[in-house]
């Protein structure tokens, strides 16, 4: 989920290949624009059939006329798509990536987690209410989160109406809410609001590095 702010970057990949990467916001498209350093050798993006996300540059040099291997994503295991399952999120300790239950959860499968096993993910260790008028329901607040897959966008609401949205719903789970700080433009206010429905599935914690 892009924020909308734009994010122009350049990364070093070599000591003779550098790659640009800018956010083109038009009026009728958004997308991310990649360029290369002058004279640099011929240097592309391949999606591999097992998922990864490979940098690859002709290196014509020494007779060897291949192409060799800059970077690769993702690193690590619980990088992939749903790998800690639903209600699972993959969070960068210190020490190493490593699945986690959301607060509130608890592997279904306590072996299997323990053997580093998580496609079935995390259940709730309480079942909450529904119903009522909702006066002691309460959202935890996560920061630092990347955000789950299969959101639904609510356009054109406020902070408080983006909650409210979600409170309404026994099926909502989760809600975001971006603030843009109002610089952006009409189309772009109108993303604000994400809500969740059912299963949280395929979100990282990333630290403040």
């Amino acid at each position: 989920v892009w924020t909308g702010n734009p994010n122009p970057s350049q990364l070093m990949v070599n000591g003779t290949t550098v790659i640009y990467l800018s956010v083109v916001d038009a009026d009728d498209e958004i997308y991310l624009s990649f360029g290369i350093s002058d004279r640099a050798p011929r240097t592309r993006y391949v999606l591999t059939n097992s998922g990864k996300l490979q940098v690859l540059s002709w290196d014509g040099g020494d007779g060897a006329s291949e192409w060799s291997k800059l970077g690769e994503l993702p690193k690590y295991e619980c990088e992939h798509y749903g790998y800690c399952g639903p209600y699972g999120y993959c969070y960068y300790s210190e020490v190493a990536p490593t699945c986690e239950c959301l607060d509130g959860f608890e592997p279904r499968s306590k072996e299997e987690w323990s053997n580093g096993r998580f496609s079935r993910g995390c259940r709730r260790t309480e079942e909450l209410p529904c119903g009522g008028d909702g006066g002691d329901a309460v959202c935890l607040e996560m920061q630092g989160m990347q955000l789950p897959d299969k959101f639904v966008r609510v356009r054109n609401k406020t902070f408080h109406e983006c909650a409210a949205e979600c409170a309404g719903d026994c099926s909502c789970t989760a809600y975001a809410y971006a603030n843009l700080g109002g610089s952006g433009s009409a189309r772009k206010a109108a993303t604000r609001c994400l809500v969740w429905l059912g299963e949280l599935l395929d979100t990282q914690k990333v630290g403040p590095d």
